[in-house]
């Protein structure tokens, strides 16, 4: 199969545009990483999702694009659209995300100390009030727990204990023979 070089360079375009999308996608995943306390762990994770789509989506336009076939300068292409966005463009952008994070986590910061003399205050009533409540039930369980059996039929007269009795008494094992 022949590809004629007007179809190569517009697959090599495409690819730098893939290549610039997937440094955008990458610098989203950095805000997130910014604004959550996640460690290593997570972070590995998301690489790893991070590559794997990357993969995906790479095959998926061979496919549609070159019939599948692997081709160096889409590879390239993609990989020089990925370095002109993150040396360009993903500067600013990067610079502008830590600028949000370090904005937002002030932000919450500030909110976390003005919310946290209520949210103890409550806690502390929540606290005192469970405290006297179980103290209640304490006192009041031995009294609970004789009404409670005193309502309950004594368990030889209980319906399903009745029907076993019954039931076993007719059907006695046979007598051995010797």
């Amino acid at each position: 199969m022949t590809v004629s070089a007007s179809s190569q360079m517009m697959l090599f375009l495409f690819a730098m545009g893939i290549g610039g999308a997937f440094g955008l996608v990458y610098d989203i995943l950095y805000l997130g990483r910014l604004l959550s306390p996640c460690g290593k762990l997570l972070s590995f994770l998301l690489d790893c999702l991070y590559l794997l789509a990357c993969g995906v989506f790479t095959f998926l336009f061979l496919l549609a694009g070159n019939a599948g076939e692997v081709r160096f300068f889409i590879l390239e292409g993609e990989l020089l659209g990925l370095l002109f966005y993150r040396f360009t463009l993903g500067l600013l952008v990067a610079k502008a995300m830590r600028w949000f994070a370090a904005r937002t986590r002030h932000a919450a910061a500030s909110a976390g100390r003005r919310l946290k003399r209520p949210v103890v205050r409550a806690g502390h009533k929540m606290g005192a009030l469970f405290s006297e409540k179980s103290g209640q039930i304490k006192k009041r369980w031995p009294k609970d727990r004789k009404v409670a059996q005193r309502c309950l039929k004594p368990v030889r007269e209980v319906m399903y204990n009745l029907f076993y009795k019954v039931r076993h008494k007719m059907a006695k094992p046979a007598a051995r023979k010797k």
